[in-house]
């Protein structure tokens, strides 16, 4: 079997190498193709990981990296690299967290594999700063860590993007994202169509990391609060859309 990895990466040069690192030390019994998608980064990010591709025989067989000509924004180059993968199951690590918990994959896919109801799984999540440093001791409220239901997930649930493990429905199922700010609420919507999903306690926590060129962390509360109401205003649209009414509704309320 093979498992896809996305990374997204821009504006990550003191960060890029270890979320790199953090996903070639995974053990376990699959393949893996590492997909990492460079949104035209004005920065040494390119430089980083081509080096990396050029000194490390592991990372040049496994890695699939592309700069973009363009910056084509977050939601696009995530887009793109959906279409990318060839994988039975995609996790993401965008390219300023890391994982900690080399058989973090293997514990994800040994559970879908073994319960077809299910679509996704999660698991918990630290909080570091630009030098490791912890600042929280988990970014998942004690109410998510939990299974959720395929009702749950489609009605939006916010999960620790770095924490994601998914069957690949796309390949067959072209994404059709609605036009949104927060790609991976949306995500967990959609997926939620397909299945249950399952939190995986037994992981090591990743590392989600806070930043000044962070650009979720660092955008102000009145804008958050814009992304999440044109996030929802697409949401109601895409369901409506699609004859679903009843999200539809959900989201305009």
């Amino acid at each position: 079997m093979k498992i896809s990895i996305i990374t997204l990466t821009y504006g990550h040069e003191n960060y890029i190498k270890q979320a790199i690192e953090s996903v070639l030390m995974q053990i376990g019994d699959f393949d893996m193709e590492f997909i990492i998608a460079n949104d035209n980064s004005p920065d040494n990010t390119d430089t980083i990981i081509r080096n990396i591709i050029t000194t490390d025989s592991k990372a040049a067989s496994m890695i699939q990296y592309t700069k973009h000509s363009t910056n084509l924004g977050a939601i696009a180059n995530f887009i793109w690299a959906l279409k990318q993968c060839q994988g039975e199951y995609i996790a993401l690590c965008e390219g300023d967290d890391y994982w900690t918990d080399p058989y973090k994959l293997q514990k994800q896919v040994d559970f879908l594999e073994a319960n077809n109801d299910y679509v996704l799984t999660h698991h918990d999540t630290a909080v570091v700063d630009e030098n490791n440093n912890l600042l929280k001791e988990s970014k998942l409220p004690l109410l998510y860590r939990k299974d959720f239901s395929n009702a749950e997930l489609q009605k939006g649930i916010s999960l620790p993007t770095l924490t994601l493990f998914f069957r690949n429905v796309f390949f067959e199922n072209p994404v059709k994202f609605p036009n949104v700010v927060n790609g991976d609420y949306v995500l967990v919507s959609l997926l939620g169509l397909y299945g249950k999903a399952k939190y995986i306690s037994d992981i090591q926590k990743a590392c989600y990391r806070v930043h000044t060129g962070g650009v979720w962390s660092k955008t102000s509360k009145i804008k958050k609060n814009d992304a999440k109401y044109s996030t929802l205003k697409g949401m109601s649209e895409f369901y409506f859309n699609i004859g679903n009414k009843e999200l539809a509704l959900h989201f305009r309320s």
